[in-house]
């Protein structure tokens, strides 16, 4: 028995060293010299077999960085493909990392283009404070960039990829041509402070854009002939330097110039050069915009590239249409906040402004002058919360979700106390069904100390010229056998380029569901059974947008009309007003709501002046 057992021990010993010795052998990095300094590759020969047996010059694409301004470089893809220009790889730096790791995975470039320009960035990051060492944390980013690609992979990429980061330890540029997604696409755009830096393989990554924005260098060190380069990058800067980080900020900026102008000079045989003087590197809900013009730039030079190639007898190329891959599912996920990152989080928050309950609705989050604190919990698909209001000195509220029980469900429970020993404590058991656009859910509930069962639903539908959006909770209240709803609806109307109009309409005849208050005059029950509100808004940009301290941006500053009414059985009123509104966003990416506006409340003709922030960090 005893030699059985030591046989098994080493056969697992040999098995695991084998093993070890085959993924340790899988990385091969090699350092290639050019042009006076080293870049560390990886899996050099491998990459580069992908190409070297073509009877032509191999022809590289090198895709720019520049935050959100990179994104120009998803138009130019979609512009280069449609005219049958050919590259045989592609190398990218911080943003145009993320661009060729897309493009290069398989993604059918239709589906890109759309995922790039309706999905918000802000859903796809979280704040910094769960130990990631830096503001933003991109785990979530990371493993979405993976999910949606068909090939997980690196070294299976249908359009081979590098990627240039720069490798702390040697002091060197780095090359990575290999492994997942999700746990090497960190490296290309890892900055101190802003992003986490990357580890991996005893190794400390971050982005080389200071040194390589354009990686056209990058692109000569693995064999390209033919270097087509883009750049993304302002001409002209219109800020002062009276403040520490713009300083910084403009000293940065002037050595990533200089850097890559040389780079472009002496590696680039054909430049994409992309006017980018309106944008800024936090712009990310420009993104339709961004994409746009990067089209419509590259296809003004498409005819003096050709002529460059056929110099060079390199024969356009029929691009086969890609395979779609189902992603709508991912898609829906992230806008349900059902997108799964496996592994524990913890974080402390404070939300002021927009002040929402566990037993509230979702789709019209009213503003609320308080502050709430609180600690979110998370192990892969559960999670546990718990809030209060005023420091937890006027009750608290917990809550506790298993999502993706299956596919499509969740199941909920929220319960609330309010110190109050007269009153029952609420609460609320849901089994969650999610569809494509739509969700509904089964409940049973104690609120204002009446039980009830509840059967909730919304809708989304989105059309060329208007978006309408609708939740209702159908309630039968067991105490008094009857049955009660409460329904919140908005429809957004575009009446051109600089106008839209909308509507928002709330009806609550429960008592014991807390209706969303809309109404801007005086202030009103949670109970109100009807309001309804009109905004005229004026969204052409009147105002430039607004830079605080390098990490803050303030966009979309615009201005509207409004007029609102309400009615209960005792009473109703109606106000008229006019406001300003914007968002705040940290690093573009996590909006500030602020409101500001006039109101005359004619019922009690009395005017008010509201000053809204829905902050949450």
């Amino acid at each position: 028995m005893k030699k059985i057992f030591l046989f098994i021990w080493i056969v697992i010993i040999v098995f695991s060293t084998s093993v070890y010795a085959e993924q340790t052998n899988e990385l091969e990095v090699t350092e290639i010299e050019l042009g006076g300094e080293s870049y560390l590759v990886e899996n050099y020969d491998d990459f580069t077999a992908n190409y070297n047996n073509l009877r032509r010059p191999v022809v590289g694409l090198a895709l720019s960085g520049g935050g959100a301004r990179a994104m120009v470089n998803f138009g130019v893809i979609k512009a280069l493909e449609e005219a049958g220009i050919p590259f045989d790889f592609m190398t990218g730096t911080s943003m145009g990392a993320i661009v060729s790791v897309m493009y290069g995975s398989g993604l059918n470039t239709e589906q890109m283009l759309d995922v790039v320009t309706t999905t918000s960035f802000g859903r796809l990051v979280e704040p910094g404070i769960g130990g990631s060492g830096s503001l933003i944390d991109t785990k979530k980013l990371n493993l979405f960039l993976e999910e949606i690609a068909p090939n997980k992979r690196l070294e299976n990429f249908q359009t081979p990829a590098a990627l240039l980061s720069f490798e702390l330890g040697e002091g060197k540029k780095y090359i990575t041509t290999s492994g997942r997604i999700s746990e090497v696409i960190q490296s290309s755009y890892s900055i101190p402070i802003y992003f986490p830096i990357e580890t991996r393989n005893d190794r400390y990554f971050m982005d080389a854009g200071i040194l390589e924005a354009t990686p056209a260098k990058a692109a000569a060190v693995l064999g390209a002939d033919f270097v087509i380069a883009t750049t993304s990058f302002p001409k002209e800067n219109h800020e002062t330097f009276n403040s520490a980080s713009a300083s910084i900020n403009r000293f940065l900026n002037i050595i990533q110039d200089n850097y890559s102008q040389q780079i472009i000079k002496n590696y680039a045989d054909f430049v994409i050069d992309i006017d980018v003087d309106d944008y800024t590197f936090m712009d990310f809900n420009q993104a339709p915009k961004l994409v746009k013009h990067g089209y419509q730039s590259t296809k003004k030079i498409i005819p003096s590239l050709k002529q460059e190639l056929e110099k060079r007898e390199i024969e356009f190329y029929k691009y086969e249409e890609k395979e779609k891959v189902n992603i709508q599912d991912i898609l829906n996920d992230l806008e349900n906040n059902r997108f799964i990152v496996d592994g524990s989080y913890k974080s402390l928050f404070l939300n002021y402004g927009h002040d929402q309950s566990y037993f509230d609705q979702e789709l019209i989050v009213p503003f609320e002058d308080n502050f709430q604190t609180g600690i979110e919990l998370k192990k892969d698909n559960l999670s546990f919360d718990i809030k209060g209001d005023d420091f937890f000195n006027e009750g608290y509220e917990a809550r506790l979700e298993l999502k993706k029980l299956t596919k499509r469900t969740d199941l909920f429970l929220a319960y609330a106390n309010d110190y109050q020993s007269e009153t029952k404590d609420d609460y609320r058991f849901e089994i969650k069904y999610f569809a494509d656009y739509f969700q509904s859910s089964l409940g049973y509930g104690q609120q204002r100390n009446e039980e009830y069962y509840l059967l909730s639903s919304s809708f989304g539908k989105t059309g060329n010229l208007f978006d309408f959006e609708t939740e209702n909770d159908f309630i039968y209240n067991i105490d008094r056998s009857e049955a009660k709803v409460l329904s919140s609806n908005i429809i957004h109307l575009d009446l051109g380029s600089k106008w839209n109009l909308e509507s928002s309409i709330v009806y609550n005849n429960t008592n014991l569901l807390d209706s969303p208050i809309i109404y801007r005059g005086q202030s009103l029950s949670e109970t109100t059974e009807f309001q309804a509100a009109l905004d005229f808004n004026y969204n052409h940009q009147f105002i430039d947008p607004i830079y605080l301290g390098g990490f803050f941006q303030t966009t979309d500053i615009g201005a509207y009309l409004f007029a609102d009414y309400y009615e209960n059985e005792e009473n109703s009123g109606k106000t008229a007003g006019i406001g300003l509104n914007s968002q705040l966003f940290l690093l573009g990416l996590r909006p500030i709501a602020l409101d500001l506006y006039f109101a005359y409340d004619f019922e009690e003709e009395d005017d008010r002046v509201g000053l809204e922030l829905g902050y949450e960090f």
